[in-house]
């Protein structure tokens, strides 16, 4: 049986590595990369694309850039998940805590 292949990317290269020393024979390749410089080989290069609660955690005026950057990745006939927060009011996040400004 063949392997399906996941591509996994983060921009922690520690959380990277510690979920490959944890998982060694998983079917996950896992990648660090700038969500904001891809590889171009990448590019409509994944059948199902998903960003789960990540971009409300970013400035506010990088936001769209990240969705935009998340889309480019799918495939033509490709699935894009994005789970997200809404306000009803923009908020810029503060720390790693999460606690945002009004």
């Amino acid at each position: 049986m063949t392997k399906p292949r996941f591509t996994i990317n983060d921009f922690l290269r520690l959380r990277s590595q510690s979920c490959q020393q944890r998982f060694p024979d998983s079917w996950v390749n896992y990648v660090v990369a700038d969500l904001f410089a891809l590889p171009e080989q990448w590019h409509s290069g994944f059948n199902f694309v998903f960003k789960c609660r990540n971009i409300q955690a970013l400035p506010v005026n990088v936001r769209s850039g990240a969705i935009s950057s998340g889309a480019a990745l799918v495939a033509p006939s490709g699935t894009l998940l994005l789970i997200t927060r809404v306000r009803e009011k923009e908020a810029q996040p503060l720390g790693l805590l999460g606690r945002y400004q009004n």
